[in-house]
């Protein structure tokens, strides 16, 4: 007998798959909200991630030669050559030690956090930050003047990565001493809760708009000259390295108060040695 020939459906067309798509799409920002966008945000910031990682690469294959150009450049140049000459090539250096120092912050941000965990004493950690941040500034604007009153106990030892959390402090610090105009007060706080570790910085300078408080750790958002990468990576030493928390609690009046918290099992109190 003869075979019943069967009829095929066709299939969707590009314009059904792509409706069909977008239907998906919204019924997943519907029903999804938080997913969808943490989604959206962790694959964003993939890609931003490989961008500055490859661009930073190509820009260190250009900045290694120029370096070492200006370099030759001054032997020749060594008892003989005008003063101008040497003016620029000063300059040049200046800026090529400028660029690496961003490439360093762009590698830092973007590259793995490898940290190394010890016992370490956290007024200790302060006063190393305080000083680094005092030269800082004083190199900018030698007529500041910042009275510091710290109030933490010298016997509370944090397990901790010591350079990468006094990098941090320092940060925190230098934004404290660049937003008093001509003088004013900081002052560092430590008290401990049921589990966690209260670090406060408090200072009396311009403070922080509710707008500028928002996006203080997003990258590359500053109110200052600079390339707003100071508070992401302090972010992320205190959060992703430490498993902190980095904050800006509302402050009444004039200044800024910033909050950090470690964890209460970081945190062991012992007699100073």
């Amino acid at each position: 007998f003869r075979r019943r020939r069967q009829t095929i459906p066709p299939g969707p067309s590009g314009e059904e798959i792509s409706l069909s798509a977008r239907e998906h799409e919204d019924y997943l920002r519907k029903h999804f909200p938080t997913q969808v966008a943490e989604r959206a945000l962790k694959i964003s910031q993939k890609y931003l991630d490989l961008f500055i990682s490859s661009t930073s690469h190509e820009l260190k294959g250009i900045l290694t030669p120029l370096k070492s150009h200006i370099g030759k450049a001054r032997k020749i140049l060594q008892g003989k050559g005008d003063a101008n000459t040497k003016e620029h090539l000063d300059k040049a250096a200046e800026r090529c030690d400028f660029l690496a120092c961003l490439l360093e912050l762009l590698a830092e941000w973007t590259g793995e956090m490898k940290l190394q965990f010890q016992k370490e004493n956290a007024r200790g950690m302060i006063e190393e930050a305080l000083v680094l941040a005092r030269e800082s500034i004083e190199a900018k604007r030698p007529d500041l003047k910042v009275q510091v009153k710290l109030d933490i106990d010298k016997g509370i030892w944090i397990d901790a990565p010591r350079v990468k959390l006094v990098q941090a402090f320092r940060n925190i610090i230098q934004n404290a001493f660049e937003a008093i105009d001509s003088e004013g007060n900081l002052e560092i706080t430590m008290e401990a809760e049921s589990d966690k570790l209260l670090l406060r910085f408090k200072d009396d300078g311009c403070g922080m708009s509710e707008e500028t408080r928002k996006v203080a750790l997003q990258p590359f958002t500053s109110t200052k000259n600079s390339m707003g990468l100071g508070l992401t990576i302090t972010y992320k030493i205190i959060h992703d390295g430490c498993h902190g928390g980095l904050e800006f609690p509302p402050l009444v009046g004039k200044g800024t108060e910033v909050l950090v918290s470690l964890p209460i099992e970081q945190a062991i109190a012992g007699a100073e040695t």
